[in-house]
């Protein structure tokens, strides 16, 4: 039983952890959606244009900035999808293990010496 509990605080330590991890993730996707108004960009790209008298210099800047979001974005996606399949992978074999010890027909009896 004490491998049991020890298992089980390392499974819960590491599960806190992977969880942490995804949050951090999901506030860079957040922040990463709010980039374009806290930089500025339509007029970071207004100026480009203006100074290089040529509308599509500031339309090219603006896209390809907005294309830099979009494969970023998906990219974090992908590292999560990949991310969330590993945890997956080696949660399964604990899970198992814990499946089984809780089904047991007939439990183990814990001795008195197990109990301290």
């Amino acid at each position: 039983m004490k491998e049991f509990k020890i298992r089980f605080m390392i499974f819960f330590v590491c599960v806190f952890q992977l969880c942490i991890t995804l949050n951090n993730i999901e506030h860079v996707k957040q922040y990463l959606k709010e980039l374009p108004i806290l930089l500025d960009w339509e007029s970071v790209c207004m100026l480009l244009s203006t100074k290089h008298e040529n509308d599509e210099i500031g339309n090219k800047a603006l896209s390809t900035l907005s294309r830099l979001i979009q494969s970023t974005q998906h990219e974090i996606l992908l590292k999560c999808s990949h991310l969330i399949t590993q945890i997956a992978e080696k949660m399964k074999v604990d899970i198992a293990r814990f499946m089984e010890l809780f089904t047991q027909k007939t439990p183990e009896k814990a001795s008195v010496s197990h109990s301290f």
